[in-house]
C-alpha cells in the first residue's frame, strides 16, 4: 500500500514582486510567483535548520530571515543560494 504524501503546512509567507517564499516544515521557493517551487534547506557548516519556521522576512530578492520555532534565526544574501546560522 502506497504511503499518502503529506502536503506541507505553511505557517509563514514573504513575497517580493513574483519571488515567493512559504515556509512551515519545510522552506520553498518560487521565482514566478508560484508556478514553480524549489525546495530550500537552509545549512551551513554541517548545521541544518531544527523546527518549524514561524516567520520569513524578504527585505529585497537578496536579503532575508528565517525564523524557527526552536529560537533559530537564519539569513542569507543571496536569494537563498547560502545560508548562515545567527
Amino acid at each position: 500500500k502506497a504511503k499518502k504524501q503529506q502536503a506541507p503546512m505553511f505557517r509563514a509567507v514573504s513575497a517580493t514582486g513574483s519571488d515567493v517564499w512559504a515556509g512551515g516544515s519545510a522552506l520553498y521557493h518560487s521565482q514566478d510567483a508560484g508556478l514553480h517551487w524549489i525546495r530550500v534547506v537552509p545549512a551551513s557548516a554541517g548545521t541544518m535548520l531544527t523546527g518549524e519556521i514561524v516567520r520569513l522576512e524578504f527585505v529585497d530578492l537578496q536579503h532575508g530571515k528565517v525564523s524557527t520555532s526552536t529560537a533559530e534565526i537564519w539569513t542569507t544574501a543571496d536569494d537563498g543560494q547560502t545560508w548562515q546560522k545567527q
